[in-house]
């Protein structure tokens, strides 16, 4: 097994690829469902949450409201450090948990799906780092369609991130992602079918 680092910033089409992959036969972590369910009414990160950000941060039904939470912190980078304090071990937490109790004889590619592996400092714990990039307008249109976010907002979101070129450089793989959708499902099926090489060389140089 070989474990897949699948990055890229907000709108950059990440969850395509992944689905992609996971059409492939990958087994995909998404790190975004995972901050949710950490953030989840009760629990530990969500009550520290609340305790540092306000009930503003909540929706009608005491719920964190994402958006609510991101117009809150996306403006200020004091308040965007303290969230992430807060959230992301928790998440690494649950997807070092998962990767662990991944059986020897599981699916050969494991990827996770996480925008901030690369500004975590956490490549380390991936064998390989594939960035998906677009440029920064297409990414603000995708996320302003995809998620309903108003544009200062997305613009604020993605700007908040590390820059793509910066990502780049750090990666072994970069798909780009400035053509169409099928452009995207061509790129994405192309690296994993060199993942799926180095996989299996992985596999044979366990053998031997």
């Amino acid at each position: 097994m070989i474990r897949v680092g699948l990055t890229g910033n907000i709108g950059s089409g990440k969850t395509t690829v992944a689905k992609v992959w996971a059409d492939m036969g990958a087994k995909i972590i998404d790190a975004d469902v995972i901050a949710k369910e950490v953030l989840e009414p009760d629990s530990e990160a969500s009550r520290r949450v609340v305790e540092v950000f306000g009930k503003g941060v909540l929706d009608g039904g005491g719920s964190l409201d994402r958006k609510k939470l991101a117009e809150r912190v996306f403006n200020n980078p004091d308040a965007l450090s303290t969230l992430n304090e807060i959230v992301h071990p928790a998440v690494i937490s649950r997807i070092e948990t998962l990767m662990k109790n991944e059986p020897p004889g599981g699916r050969s590619i494991f990827v996770v799906e996480a925008a901030l592996i690369l500004e975590c400092g956490r490549e380390k714990d991936y064998d390989i780092i594939v960035v998906v990039d677009a440029a920064l307008e297409k990414c603000v249109e995708r996320v302003i369609a995809e998620r309903g976010l108003d544009r200062t907002l997305a613009g604020r979101i993605a700007k908040s991130q590390m820059k793509p070129d910066s990502k780049k450089e750090r990666a072994d793989f970069v798909i780009n992602n400035d053509g169409d959708l099928n452009d995207l499902r061509a790129e994405a099926a192309r690296v994993f079918r060199e993942l799926d090489k180095l996989a299996d060389r992985a596999q044979q140089e366990k053998r031997s």
